[in-house]
């Protein structure tokens, strides 16, 4: 099944759909994901967990590196942009049907006004 999460509160909307089912807003063409039920379960505990107070949470971002090999330069320079925007590069992995496509695995502290 697909899913695809809203670029404004990151809640998830079940495939097909336009609009968030949580705040409404118009859903990203490419923010989908294609997920098993027991995704899904995964997804729901996480968002039953209760936060502490002041405590950072963690959001993530994945970022396709350029895998030719003259890419030092623009990957170079992807990297510090990340970098300036406080993203930390946490890993590179491969994709699953490919070694040569690469992904950048950042991650920054937030700390939501909600929670403070």
């Amino acid at each position: 099944m697909r899913i695809i999460f809203c670029s404004e509160c990151g809640e998830y909307s079940l495939d097909p759909a336009t609009k968030c089912d949580i705040c409404d807003s118009s859903l990203p063409e490419d923010g989908w994901a294609e997920v098993s039920g027991e995704d899904l379960v995964q997804l729901d505990y996480v968002d039953a967990m209760e936060y502490e107070p002041n405590l950072p949470i963690w959001e993530y971002e994945v970022i396709k590196l350029n895998a030719s090999a003259d890419a030092v330069k623009y990957n170079t320079e992807l990297l510090n942009r990340m970098g300036d925007a406080g993203w930390e590069l946490v890993s590179v992995e491969s994709s699953s049907d490919s070694v040569s496509v690469r992904f950048g695995i950042f991650k920054r502290a937030w700390l939501p006004e909600d929670f403070m």
